[in-house]
């Protein structure tokens, strides 16, 4: 499978995100590919977040930073331009998109996923803190929809395969 696919084989296009979304997504991989100090994300962040546009950039380096500390593994981020998302930039959207919301048992779901548990805490400060001032400036993240899997797909009881 194609980077930038998800598990069960749709494309996680950069073109059907949200204004939200994008703004995050080009953001981190302005910053993790070195060009933080890009001027168009200051004039991005302004447009969008007027006089708080420093303060809701330095919460997603801060982001950004909790995430690095806690997480599970290594990051897979996409360069800048790269026309679709990772898995790994789909999570990080999710995390934020349910902490924005009122699901508490999905937001501690995906800190399940992406953090150690002795460091879910800081992360989950983090992420909220972000929803908190991206909704501020009604920059909501829609919610994905859950991937269901069967218990029959994931539980090996053990079958042999037919003659």
């Amino acid at each position: 499978m194609a980077l930038g696919e998800q598990a069960r084989g749709t494309a996680l296009n950069f073109a059907a995100l949200s204004l939200g979304e994008s703004l995050l997504v080009w953001s981190w991989r302005k910053i993790v590919a070195g060009r933080s100090d890009c001027p168009l994300i200051a004039r991005e962040y302004s447009l969008l977040c007027g006089e708080d546009a420093v303060e809701v950039f330095a919460t997603l380096y801060t982001f950004l930073q909790a995430l690095a500390y806690a997480g599970r593994s290594r990051w897979q981020i996409g360069y800048p331009g790269y026309p679709s998302l990772t898995n790994d930039e789909r999570r990080m959207l999710d995390l934020i998109a349910t902490a924005q919301s009122d699901d508490t048992k999905r937001f501690e779901r995906c800190l399940r996923v992406l953090a150690h548990a002795t460091l879910r805490h800081a992360l989950g400060i983090a992420a909220r803190a972000l929803g908190t001032a991206l909704d501020e400036h009604h920059l909501r993240l829609p919610l994905s929809a859950p991937v269901l899997v069967s218990a029959i797909a994931v539980q090996d009881v053990g079958l042999s395969p037919p003659h």
